[in-house]
């Protein structure tokens, strides 16, 4: 059932916040940056989300004909978010498990970005708290 997670379930910030946490308890480092959940927010509202749409987006598009490219982002142009979800459901059923394993692989690449002291946000340095 892991895999089958509904997405409106799934908080990413919360799951990369956790698995921080549990890397730094597992192994605890002195020069590990010290981060809040606020950072990490931040960090998926600023960068995280726009990755996650792009890599859906690119892994949904393969086996898609123009046509039907055209007749989704004309739905997302126009801010039809039902008439674009049932589009998806229609066109692309596995949707949910592509943002599941997508998800899933960009918060452990969140975690190791912000374990490794490099992580830089707008108007932020590392040494955010």
């Amino acid at each position: 059932m892991s895999n089958e997670r509904s997405l409106n379930r799934r908080d990413p910030v919360e799951e990369t916040y956790a698995l921080i946490v549990e890397r730094l308890e597992s192994s605890p480092s002195p020069a590990a940056p010290i981060l809040s959940m606020e950072t990490v927010a931040a960090a998926w509202h600023e960068v995280l989300a726009q990755i996650l749409q792009l890599r859906v987006g690119e892994r949904l598009s393969t086996g898609m004909t123009s046509a039907q490219l055209d007749e989704f982002e004309q739905l997302i142009d126009d801010d039809q978010d039902d008439a674009a979800q049932a589009w998806l459901e229609e066109n692309a059923p596995h949707y949910p498990q592509v943002v599941d394993h997508v998800m899933t692989a960009l918060v452990v690449e969140a975690a190791d970005w912000f374990g490794s002291g490099r992580f830089r946000l707008h108007g932020m340095n590392q040494d955010a708290r």
